[in-house]
């Protein structure tokens, strides 16, 4: 998110997600497990349940939202465009000190 001044990252965790198997006696807190590359799961040590987060799309979104997406995807945008034009500009100024040193 992108406020005055500054930009704020947050990631989100979850916390205190306990098993909800029926069968599980003593409902323990779920334990944080690695679930490939960069996803995660939730582990019942009780009663070995797995718990995945799944990832679904919306159906209802309201126009405001929507709006707020695309602005952030265009802003994201520029901002790499923005990146890549100052990373060339760099680039040629140092093959310009490079070739007048070679002359």
């Amino acid at each position: 998110m992108i406020f005055n001044g500054f930009k704020l990252h947050a990631v989100p965790t979850i916390h205190e997600a306990y098993c909800t198997n029926k069968k599980c006696k003593k409902k323990p807190e779920l334990v944080e497990v690695s679930n490939g590359l960069l996803s995660i799961s939730l582990f019942c040590i009780e009663c070995k349940s797995v718990y995945i987060l799944k990832l679904e799309r919306q159906e209802k979104v309201s126009k405001a939202y929507l709006q707020q997406c695309m602005d952030e995807v265009e802003g994201n945008r520029r901002t790499l465009e923005l990146g890549r034009a100052y990373r060339e500009e760099l680039n040629k100024r140092d093959a310009l000190k490079e070739s007048k040193r070679n002359k």
